[in-house]
């Protein structure tokens, strides 16, 4: 630790610090004081409170979200609910059924998979909450086709979903 004192006192930029007058000496520390604090506060500071910033909006989005999703759930579970179920169908006709509300849904099923005699599982990709809970509507009111299972993910995008159905 010495060796180490003795090297800066002995450097060029401390043997020109000491040549300057007592009042430039302390004017120099205040000068690096200040430029110590702006690059605390440009490279450390502000970066905190931008991703913080960042990470509320999120958080408020997501909450929006949330209570926008469990209020459409309520009402998927209200008409389903009021609707008698459709009967058992087979899993040809039930393909057929889905496939065509999707088409006339304006809905894009990326994969389906009959399940058993009586149930299909559908996967769509990157559509909208909105369309995708009236479309599920649609079948339940329209074909009796209920929904048995689902998960449903959340895209980038706000209001997009990556959903995989189990219809029957």
């Amino acid at each position: 630790m010495q060796a180490l004192l003795t090297r800066i006192r002995d450097s060029a930029a401390a043997r020109w610090y000491l040549d300057q007058s007592q009042r430039d000496q302390h004017l120099l520390v205040l000068l690096a004081v200040f430029l110590t604090a702006v690059l605390f506060w440009v490279l450390i500071w502000l970066p905190i409170q931008d991703r913080l910033t960042i990470a509320e909006v999120r958080h408020s989005r997501a909450l929006t979200d949330q209570r926008w999703i469990l209020e459409q759930r309520e009402t998927l579970q209200q008409l389903a609910s009021r609707q008698p179920g459709g009967g058992a169908r087979s899993g040809q006709a039930l393909l057929s059924t889905v496939a065509t509300s999707a088409r006339s849904a304006g809905v894009t099923l990326n994969r389906f998979q009959p399940e058993g005699s009586d149930a299909l599982a559908v996967s769509l990709e990157d559509i909208a909450f909105g369309e995708l809970v009236v479309w599920l509507e649609q079948l339940q009111r329209q074909e009796g086709i209920s929904v048995r299972s689902a998960t449903i993910d959340a895209q980038n995008a706000p209001g997009r979903v990556r959903a995989r159905i189990l219809l029957h």
